[in-house]
């Protein structure tokens, strides 16, 4: 069970997934749970992911962007 100074890491691998993975960091964004940290990781996405990635990671403090510029599949992340 957690409790309120437990830590939670949400890895998101991301490949052209647009405008639902902007859903997605709103639903992320908005919880209050105050040690959530957000890592996404670019698997070569050919849209705009990247840049919505790094409008969150540019910001919101708990989120990082890790750009990796090749596409490794979902595995990889």
């Amino acid at each position: 069970m957690m409790n309120s100074t437990s830590k939670l890491s949400v890895i998101i691998p991301l490949y052209n997934a647009g405008d639902d993975f902007r859903t997605c960091m709103e639903s992320l964004i908005t919880q209050t749970w105050t040690a959530l940290e957000i890592i996404i990781i670019n698997d070569g996405s050919t849209d705009n992911s990247v840049e919505i990635a790094k409008h969150y990671a540019e910001n919101y403090p708990h989120v990082r962007f890790v750009a990796s510029g090749e596409c490794w599949r979902i595995g990889s992340a």
